[in-house]
């Protein structure tokens, strides 16, 4: 932003630079800034879509591993049932 008002104070001093001149440059540099960012917009949004997709990744592995535990512990509960059954 520094750099683009420097550059307006500088196009604007020169008495050469016409009225429409004028208006064109700080069309251009304004259409700059939006393009910068609009840029950085996108890579936001692309940070929070890769935090969600992390997020989501770690609660499906936690979800397996529940899922785990909780098959041993049926095949647990299931051996000591039978052994019950049997004495």
């Amino acid at each position: 932003m520094i750099e683009l008002v420097e550059r307006l104070k500088f196009k604007s001093s020169d008495p050469k630079v016409t009225r429409d001149q004028m208006k064109i440059f700080i069309q251009q540099e304004f259409k700059k800034v939006q393009k910068v960012i609009a840029d950085e917009e996108q890579k936001a949004l692309h940070l929070v879509d890769i935090q969600e997709a992390m997020a989501t990744a770690h609660v499906t592995e936690i979800l397996a591993d529940i899922q785990s535990h909780m098959d041993r512990l049926m095949t647990q509960m299931a051996q000591a049932k039978e052994q019950l059954d049997t004495s």
